[in-house]
């Protein structure tokens, strides 16, 4: 048994490298393999699939120590990894215990603390999002821009607005706030309705893959499908059927998706439509 033991120890070590360690023991909390690692001349910049490096993941998997020993040996504190977090946005969306000390680490270490991630968060947002107050307050006290943060009813609000208006960065950065995606103005129209009558898929995919609901009525009985089809927005519409939308409602006038759609002579979404009949 200690001979296959120490076997397998040494196979692993021969096929492991010092950048495979640095990663693995950054995202374990393994200080000694990352100490080994780094004797080895690992590449402190070296990333994982995700674009993560070994400072991110420690800051992301709580080790102060690791992350201590990656600064000192002159990692790049700014690094971002595919979807732009760096080391202190992901502790800062933690933050608390650890991952407070570690974003106290690199603040000290002087970590730009106003870069966004590709959805426009910054580690004062993310500490705000997640109800680390304490840490959006010492983010703040630091240098951290004081940006716009929705509750969840101004975030639906901007949700719909963004929807209504075809901002798709406006509803990026609202949808971070939690949203009612299915909150509804005045005339009952929701953002699925709105991104449905202006052909925005861009802003429909999003809201097919969150919490939308396909067959809310607004306030003349007209569901996201209805709209789609009487502007005659093929792509939308397909979208909305293969995710289960009913083409057989009727608004408060008695007509369907497909007769809005052959009314206004809608030609390529009544083919869609008939297609189903």
């Amino acid at each position: 048994m200690n001979f296959l033991f120490l076997s397998l120890i040494f196979i692993f070590n021969l096929f492991s490298s010092p950048n495979d360690d640095l990663i693995i023991g950054a995202k374990t909390g393994n200080l000694a393999l990352v100490k080994l690692s780094l004797e080895n001349k690992a590449d402190l910049e070296n990333k994982n699939e995700e674009g993560e490096t070994a400072l991110i993941l420690a800051s992301w998997y709580g080790s102060p120590e690791i992350v201590d020993i990656i600064l000192k040996k002159g990692a790049n504190i700014n690094a971002q990894d595919k979807q732009g977090y760096t080391a202190i946005a992901k502790a800062s969306s933690l933050g608390i215990g650890r991952h407070f000390e570690i974003v106290e680490n690199l603040i000290s270490a002087c970590a730009n603390i106003n870069l966004k991630t590709k959805d426009g968060l910054s580690p004062y947002l993310l500490a705000r999002i997640n109800g680390h107050l304490e840490l959006a307050k010492l983010l703040k006290n630091n240098g951290a821009n004081e940006e716009i943060f929705f509750d969840k009813n101004q975030a639906s609000r901007e949700i719909l607005h963004a929807a209504k208006l075809n901002d798709n960065s406006r509803f990026i950065y609202s949808n971070n706030f939690k949203p009612d995606l299915n909150f509804a103005d005045i005339q009952g129209l929701t953002p699925l309705m709105y991104a449905a009558r202006n052909g925005n898929k861009f802003i429909t995919k999003i809201l097919l893959q969150k919490t939308a609901k396909l067959n809310l009525k607004d306030n003349s009985g007209k569901t996201a499908l209805i709209y789609s089809a009487r502007r005659g927005n093929t792509e939308i519409t397909s979208l909305l059927l293969d995710k289960g939308a009913d083409s057989d409602i009727k608004d408060k006038d008695g007509f369907t998706a497909l007769e809005w759609a052959d009314r206004f002579k809608q030609t390529e979404t009544v083919k869609l439509l008939k297609a189903l009949e």
